[in-house]
Order: structure tokens, then C-alpha cells, then sequence
């Protein structure tokens, strides 16, 4: 309702899918966090993140830090969209937490499935039903963590900077895994058949 209710919402040329992507993004949230912030809050806060999604970003991850200005002052915000893989939110959280940048607030929704059109941009979304959805490569992932305010643009290059290098690791590490796994399995064939040197 709060997105539906919304004039933005309203005259949006993509309006059902805006609703669809808005029931996802909120699917994991109580209304004792919901009051974290107030409707019109929250509305700028997706409007933002929302922007950021359907525009189509390069490789399998994007990610910015921005401050949003109906939330005077309050937070910062750091908005991920990502291919889905293991390890994501836990990483970005660990970097934060030891850059001591006062995370305050944490939404996440992973595993839903994103359909893209030629040029990267969405053209629909769905929430996963199955496992077979969540193994899809349509399968995404989205995070927002809202920070202690920060007013240098600077300060906020830097922690863009810092969470670019963790989500680096993050995918390398989840794409090298089932190479390196088939590497392993291959020597333990060739030594149990006595043709490893």
C-alpha cells in the first residue's frame, strides 16, 4: 500500500512492475522495523534503490553509496544489486563492521528471479517458488544498509571503495568454488587409479 498509494507509483510508466519489485523488496520486513522509518521515508528509499535496480549494470554485481535527501541528515545508504550467490550480506556486514561505519539498518531480499532485456534493464520479476528458481542464473539478489550519516563525498567514495573490493572477493571466490572443486576431484580420481605424477 505504501508504494500503491503513492503519486510516483501512480504515474510510473512501469507501474506494475514497480509494485511487483516493491512487494519483494519489503516481503522480509515487520512492522516493528517498518517503523524505523516513516512512509514517506521508506517511499524515497525505495524510489531510490528501485532506480538503481532496473537500470542494467555491467558484470554480476553493482553496488553505490548515496545519501537520499528526505532522509535529512539520518543515514547514508548503501544499495547493492547482485547476482545471487553465497556469503553476500555477511561479507558486506563483516566490512562494515570493521571500518567501524555504524550500520544501523538491514534489508536484504535474495534469490528472486529477474528477467533483463537486451540492454540489462528489467523488464519483470518474480519472488522464487522452488529451488530450481533460486539455482537460475535469472536469480538476483538485493541489499540495502543504512549507515550513520555521511557527509563527505569523500568518506563516501571511500567505503564505495572499501564494500567494490569485498564483493570483488565475494564473486571470485563463489565463481573459482565448483572449478576448483572439479580441479580437486580430478587429482583424488587420478590418485586413487594410481596414474597421478
Amino acid at each position: 500500500e505504501l508504494i500503491d498509494d503513492s503519486e510516483w507509483a501512480a504515474n510510473h510508466p512501469n507501474k506494475g512492475l514497480i509494485e511487483d519489485f516493491a512487494r519483494i523488496y519489503f516481503s522480509r520486513e515487520s512492522a516493528a522495523n517498518m517503523a524505523y522509518h516513516t512512509n514517506e521515508e521508506w517511499l524515497a528509499i525505495y524510489r531510490s534503490h528501485c532506480d538503481f535496480f532496473m537500470a542494467p549494470y555491467e558484470g554480476r554485481y553493482a553496488l553505490r553509496v548515496v545519501n537520499i535527501p528526505e532522509i535529512s541528515r539520518r543515514g547514508t545508504f548503501i544499495q547493492v544489486v547482485a547476482k545471487d550467490m553465497p556469503f553476500l550480506v555477511d561479507s558486506l556486514s563483516m566490512a562494515l563492521s570493521r571500518g567501524r561505519y555504524g550500520a544501523q539498518y538491514l534489508l536484504t531480499s535474495a534469490g528472486f528471479t529477474v528477467y533483463r532485456g537486451e540492454n540489462g534493464e528489467v523488464t519483470s520479476v518474480e519472488p522464487y517458488s522452488s529451488q530450481n528458481q533460486l539455482k537460475s542464473s535469472n536469480a538476483e539478489a538485493i541489499v540495502m544498509i543504512e549507515v550513520v550519516y555521511q557527509q563527505s563525498e569523500t568518506r563516501r567514495a571511500q567505503i564505495e571503495a572499501k564494500l567494490n573490493e569485498t564483493l570483488y572477493d565475494v564473486d571470485l571466490a563463489v565463481t573459482d568454488w565448483k572449478p576448483m572443486k572439479e580441479k580437486l576431484r580430478s587429482v583424488i580420481d587420478r590418485m586413487s587409479s594410481g596414474t597421478y605424477s
